[in-house]
């Protein structure tokens, strides 16, 4: 993902919560091996991150994903930055497949869309 918005094809937008849970998700050690395979780490993969994505303010958005309110926080996001489409592997979001006329992918499904 990060290769497809630095040929200009894509801009990556963030917010503060989703940054933390970033950050708490690549640390987690089943990602250890695979980030040691391709020769990089969580703490470089979230500094490129962090350079390549716009922080924005959430918008307000109606309650929408119910089983996980905290997943809402995308939503919000996506809105706010008037995205095309979100990008996630959490079964919630993947679930609606769409919010507000926003796409949702998830990572393979994008990198088709860019071959």
């Amino acid at each position: 993902i990060l290769e497809i918005e630095r040929a200009g094809h894509i801009r990556l937008f963030t917010n503060e919560p989703l940054l933390a849970e970033l950050a708490r998700v690549v640390s987690r050690s089943k990602f250890f091996v695979q980030f040691k395979r391709v020769g990089t780490s969580a703490d470089l993969l979230l500094s490129a991150y962090r350079k390549s994505a716009v922080v924005v303010e959430p918008a307000a958005i109606k309650p929408t994903v119910r089983a996980d309110p905290t997943d809402d926080a995308v939503l919000a996001c996506a809105k706010a930055a008037d995205a095309n489409f979100i990008v996630s592997g959490d079964d919630h979001l993947l679930s609606l497949r769409e919010f507000d006329g926003i796409r949702i992918h998830d990572a393979a499904e994008l990198v088709a869309l860019f071959p």
